[in-house]
């Protein structure tokens, strides 16, 4: 049990201090500090509470949209009430759906179109959430009406390496 919640910790944790090293932002900013911490408790309930309490097999084919959904999903519902924000709120219920429905694109989708199975399980592991997170966030950031650019683009490659950089963490 306490290894998946490891890895999300040093993957996430890794992926949310090199984008911000990357983005020029401040290790110092409380708020940045507090949801960062609010997200990693937000998967840690996720292992602890849902993950072995929800079955998602019966979803068949879409078994791995519904694991995204309660991973991503319960993050999001946590994270939010640690950081003290409403559940209610139309601008985060849509915020959040969008990059639920991100994850959707990837799994129905991107992962169908690009086979990561010939590469060695670092390199894939790499691929495989270079090509789910950038569909996620290409996907939420258009749903919510943004526009491809500049700094979209440095965004989205800042959280890629960071991801990346969290992926080459062993531990074992």
């Amino acid at each position: 049990m306490l290894k998946p919640i490891l890895d999300d910790w040093i993957k996430v944790g890794t992926m949310q201090i090199v984008s911000r090293y990357l983005s020029g932002g401040s290790f110092n900013d409380s708020q940045w500090q507090q949801s960062s911490v609010a997200t990693l408790l937000g998967f840690t309930a996720y292992h602890l509470l849902v993950k072995d309490n929800v079955d998602t097999s019966r979803a068949g084919q879409y078994k791995a949209v519904a694991d995204d959904w309660l991973k991503v999903g319960t993050m999001l519902i946590v994270s939010r009430l640690l950081t003290g924000g409403s559940l209610d709120d139309p601008q985060w219920v849509m915020t959040s759906l969008y990059t639920l429905i991100g994850f959707t694109v990837y799994n129905l989708l991107t992962k169908q179109l690009y086979d990561t199975g010939n590469l060695d399980p670092e390199t894939k592991q790499i691929a495989d959430d270079f090509l789910k997170v950038g569909t996620m966030l290409t996907t939420s950031h258009l749903l919510s009406g943004g526009t491809i650019n500049k700094g979209f683009a440095r965004s989205t490659a800042n959280t890629l390496t960071g991801f990346a950089a969290g992926e080459l963490i062993d531990l074992s």
